[in-house]
């Protein structure tokens, strides 16, 4: 599940692929990015639906086990 996130936060533009600029800008940040900038990011990791929110079923679904 964990790897749903990820890709949704490299994929900027929600077309369905990472782009090999969305996946550099998306290093960038949290590689050089401010606090804010960070935050934002990380924010966005959560936020699948963009809406502005993260919801209580997101949240829980990061804490189970992927199998692994």
């Amino acid at each position: 599940m964990y790897a749903h996130f990820l890709f949704n936060a490299f994929d900027s533009d929600r077309h369905g692929a990472i782009r090999f600029e969305d996946f550099v800008v998306g290093l960038s940040v949290l590689l050089r990015g401010s606090i804010h900038e960070k935050l934002n990011w990380a924010f966005n990791l959560y936020d699948i639906n963009k809406d502005g929110y993260i919801t209580k079923e997101v949240s829980l679904s990061c804490k189970e086990p992927s199998g692994f």
